[in-house]
């Protein structure tokens, strides 16, 4: 039997390394480290995402920011279970975990003109611990493999 990323993304074995076509034909592709299809711990993965991330950032739609989540331990452990919960069951965030609000932020200039202001998406702080912790399995194996530019990606 093979484990739920595996069945998730449909390979065989745990071993996900066919590419398509177009892929192999403009790069020469090397593995070194095969792609781990075991769960990620949401324990220790919450907490590694949790020092990376900047208390000083905006809080979410919700008001929660990571200052509020990094000053209340008490919510490690229920945040970890909750996650658990979603990745073995169905992988998919919650909708309230995807909303997102759109906020102008003025850059210079006078303020009548749009093209004075930059965009900010504030999604669910929760949310985006989630798939923050979803993406560091790939990315852990494309930085693994060389795969990716660190200094531009």
């Amino acid at each position: 039997m093979s484990c739920p990323f595996c069945q998730r993304i449909s390979c065989d074995n745990c071993t996900y390394t066919k590419l398509s076509q177009w892929v192999v034909d403009i790069m020469e592709v090397h593995v070194d480290v095969q792609f781990d299809c075991m769960l990620p711990n949401p324990s220790k993965a919450f907490i590694a995402t949790l020092k990376r991330c900047s208390s000083n950032s905006k809080p979410g739609v919700n008001g929660v920011s990571y200052f509020h989540l990094q000053r209340l331990p008490c919510t490690h452990l229920f945040l970890a279970l909750l996650y658990s919960t979603v990745l073995l069951h169905s992988y998919t965030a919650p909708l309230t975990w995807c909303i997102v609000k759109i906020t102008p932020i003025h850059k210079d200039g006078p303020n009548s003109k749009p093209g004075n202001f930059q965009p900010i998406a504030l999604t669910s702080t929760i949310g985006r611990m989630y798939h923050n912790i979803l993406a560091s399995h790939p990315e852990s194996y494309l930085r693994q493999n060389s795969t990716i530019d660190t200094s531009t990606q």
